[in-house]
């Protein structure tokens, strides 16, 4: 089911539901929203249950799940930094 983030209101709902089960907030407000939305989609998940984060970046998914006591967590990011890019495109057009 796809759900719409409505208005600031349930931005805090989802704040406080996160710190009330002293859970990890997100840094960016809009996040936490998210992340209360994945405890509910995955709390009836076994706590051994193997997950995959595609595009992980900086491992805030992760944490949370971590958090919720999930142990079996890989996480996956493809980004590549700035100065490998530009080294790769001069390679390429030589």
């Amino acid at each position: 089911m796809i759900q719409v983030l409505a208005n600031w209101n349930e931005i805090a709902q989802a704040t406080l539901f996160l710190g009330r089960h002293n859970l990890p907030k997100h840094r960016s407000a809009e996040k936490n929203w998210d992340l209360y939305h994945l405890c509910q989609i995955i709390d009836p998940l076994p706590r051994h249950a193997k997950i995959i984060d595609l595009g992980c970046g900086g491992l805030d998914t992760l944490k949370f799940l971590h958090a919720l006591s999930f142990q079996n967590l890989t996480g996956v990011d493809l980004h590549i930094p700035l100065l490998d890019r530009i080294q790769q495109l001069a390679r390429m057009w030589k």
